[in-house]
This record gives C-alpha cells, sequence and structure tokens, in this order.
C-alpha cells in the first residue's frame, strides 16, 4: 500500500523571493521618481490635449464644468472643483485609467524618457530614493507648521483689528504692538519665497511665544465682558 506522501513546507522567507521583492520595490521607487522629475504637470496636460489658461487652470477632465478649475503647479494638480488632484502619475492614470505604474510606462514612452523597468537598482538610486523621502518629509513638517503659525498670526492680527481703544487688555496692547511685524510675516509665509520663509521658521519660538501670550483664554477679552 502505497503511502501519500505530504509536500514539504514552503519557505516564504526564501532569500530569491526576498532579493526579488526588494528589488522590484526599489527599481518602481526609482522610476516614479526619474518620471515625476522629469514630466512636468504642464507639459503632460499639453501633450495629452489641454490648453493652460492663463492663471494655469485647464477643465478638469474627471467631471464635467464650464468654468477651468482644475489648476497646475510645476510638479502636482489639484481640481478644485471635484477635489482630485495628485502628480503627473496621477493625473495619467485618472486620465486613462491606468495603474500608477502602466502610467509610467506611458510617459516614459511617449516623452521618451529612456527609462528601463526590468532591472536592479543601483546603490546610487537607492541613496538618492532615501534622500528624496527624508526630503519629502522635512517638507511636509514644515508645511503643517507653516498653516498652523498662519493660523495663529491671523488669529493675533484680529486681536488687533478688533482691539476696544477704550479699555485695552494686555492681549489687546501685546497684538497692536506686533500687528505690523504679524502682517509682514504672514504675508511672507502666504507668498514669500522659501529663504524668506526659512528665516521666520529659525526665530518660530519666539513668534509661536508671542501669539500664545495673545492668544490664550486667560490674555483675551471675552465678548461678554
Amino acid at each position: 500500500m502505497n503511502e501519500k506522501r505530504s509536500a514539504p513546507p514552503a519557505k516564504p522567507n526564501s532569500r530569491r523571493s526576498t532579493g526579488q521583492t526588494y528589488s522590484a520595490e526599489a527599481i518602481v521607487a526609482a522610476v516614479f521618481a526619474a518620471v515625476k522629475e522629469n514630466c512636468l504637470t504642464e507639459d503632460v496636460v499639453r501633450e495629452y490635449g489641454f490648453e493652460p489658461n492663463r492663471a494655469g487652470f485647464i477643465r478638469c477632465p474627471f467631471h464635467g464644468e464650464r468654468t477651468p478649475s482644475l489648476k497646475l503647479y510645476r510638479d502636482r494638480w489639484h481640481c478644485f472643483g471635484c477635489g482630485e488632484g495628485g502628480d503627473v502619475i496621477d493625473f495619467v492614470s485618472h486620465l486613462f485609467s491606468l495603474s500608477p505604474l502602466d502610467a509610467c510606462r506611458r510617459l516614459n514612452a511617449d516623452f521618451h524618457l529612456g527609462l528601463e523597468f526590468d532591472r536592479p537598482p543601483t546603490p546610487a538610486e537607492r541613496d538618492k530614493e532615501q534622500r528624496r523621502r527624508r526630503a519629502r518629509e522635512a517638507e511636509r513638517l514644515f508645511t503643517e507648521w507653516r498653516d498652523q503659525m498662519l493660523l495663529q498670526l491671523d488669529g493675533a492680527i484680529r486681536v488687533a483689528n478688533l482691539a476696544d481703544f477704550t479699555r485695552l487688555s494686555d492681549a489687546e496692547t501685546l497684538a497692536l504692538r506686533w500687528r505690523e511685524p504679524f502682517e509682514e510675516w504672514a504675508d511672507v509665509l502666504s507668498h514669500g519665497p522659501l529663504s524668506e520663509q526659512m528665516g521666520i521658521f529659525r526665530k518660530r519660538e519666539e513668534v509661536q511665544r508671542l501669539c500664545a501670550k495673545i492668544l490664550s483664554p486667560s490674555s483675551t477679552r471675552s465678548s461678554a465682558a
């Protein structure tokens, strides 16, 4: 009587499968980064038949509209009508119903980038991707700080603008004294060059401390007072 032999247990973490997965992930990351670096948003939308107006808007292809509401930036886009947005890969993926990887393949072909999709990444490419990730994270944290700082500055300026000169509180007095610098800082954080924004960031503790003194509940006069 023949005994039924059971198959040997699989080895889920074999060196081969791990190496293939790592190489695939790394090369895809390198290709995505190269596509986004070499394909500007405006060039991509023009290639596929859209003509931006002077303000950098086009009619959004992802929802029906008469007035252009999709804003183009250098390396991204955002529609203020339907809320869609992303980078050039996301745009092509949405436009042609492609996966992100296939969208990269199409951009690679249409813009003659000459990227290779089926090779292991070089150490330089892996290092570059790690630097990009660190830079994106630093940019994200800075953007979050800037948005919060703008809210605080706007609040402090509002206190100054609504100050009751017949009986000024300590917070209103401080807000009036600093209103001009607050307005200048808010303008820089909203529209100024990055170098000037970083100047405010370096003295952020002082700016945040001033805003906190003005906006703390114990310092401001309630509307019912």
